[in-house]
């Protein structure tokens, strides 16, 4: 997976500024965004947990199976899933 394609803009700037505790709007980047990769519609999911050994995602549009995330410098996972849709649990 090329991640650095997969990142919401500015997403590496986003992860730096809130680990240096002067990002003031981290809703904009952590949690469920709504993003287009490559012209395919999904969403990322980005969860903040430094100390973490691995991140898994899980949902209606996996089955419910585990979908491994990545962690990007920072602390941050995060994850694109283009078959993922707004109402999904």
């Amino acid at each position: 997976m090329d991640l650095k394609t997969e990142l919401l803009p500015n997403f590496q700037d986003d992860v730096y500024f809130f680990n240096q505790g002067n990002h003031l709007s981290a809703y904009r980047f952590l949690g469920s965004k709504k993003h287009s990769v490559n012209g395919e519609e999904g969403y990322q999911f980005s969860v903040w947990a430094p100390n973490a050994h691995q991140v898994y995602l899980q949902g209606d549009f996996s089955h419910w199976n585990n979908l491994p995330m990545a962690m990007v410098p920072g602390g941050v996972w995060t994850l694109f899933v283009s078959h993922a849709k707004k109402g999904d649990c």
